[in-house]
């Protein structure tokens, strides 16, 4: 018995050590979403499964990783920052284990007035990534695309773009751009029909609230 408890509590170590060493936990994945205004390159060891506009979907949690912006205000590269999700996580009293599994780690980057990089942590359904990142729906119902919210209770036009109650023809373009972008047919090969219903509802939408403003 002695020697049962002991091999139990060796195994148990083992995988304890075994998932710090891979840096992971494979009870959720990561959502980046960047809301900065500006492109940014992820970098290994992070590995990307789907990029769609300012979003970034990982198929795991790193306790780390590192990014850095690009494009000509920063010359070939910008400064190379690193996330400690670990720390973020602590400081928000969220415990990355024990994020339940239909769930993901959102997390978001934005610059604040000084120019500074700024995080912000929050968990949402996996349901609303998938329809973020612009991952088809099973049903076939183009509706099912949006977050359950807009689908099944309110099909404005200004909730299907996401945009706040107070917008501006600015607003309602760039919500657009982002949202086609991520359903646009030609990402989606396999089941065209249903994106190019997706889209046009997202066209309805923007020539809808453009009227509305007035352009």
């Amino acid at each position: 018995m002695k020697i049962l408890k002991s091999n139990i509590g060796l195994i148990s170590l083992i995988c304890w050590l075994s998932l710090l060493t891979h840096n992971i936990t494979l009870c959720t994945q990561l959502l980046l979403k960047n809301n900065s205004g500006w492109r940014i390159e992820i970098i290994a060891p992070i590995k990307k499964v789907i990029e769609a506009g300012d979003l970034y979907l990982f198929g795991s949690i790193p306790n780390s990783f590192n990014f850095r912006p690009y494009g000509r205000v920063w010359g070939w590269f910008g400064q190379e920052t690193t996330i400690n999700i670990q720390q973020l996580c602590r400081e928000k009293g969220i415990s990355i284990p024990k994020i339940p599994e239909k769930n993901d780690l959102l997390i978001s980057i934005g610059i604040d007035a000084l120019q500074r990089w700024t995080y912000t942590l929050e968990i949402q359904s996996a349901d609303f990534t998938r329809a973020e990142i612009g991952i088809l729906p099973k049903s076939g119902n183009p509706w099912d695309a949006f977050p359950a919210v807009i689908s099944h209770q309110n099909r404005a036009p200004r909730y299907v773009l996401g945009l706040p109650e107070q917008f501006t023809a600015e607003d309602v373009r760039r919500a657009f751009r982002n949202l086609s972008l991520r359903w646009h047919p030609d990402k989606h090969p396999k089941n065209k029909k249903l994106a190019n219903d997706i889209t046009q509802i997202l066209n309805n939408a923007r020539d809808q609230l453009l009227k509305e403003l007035g352009q």
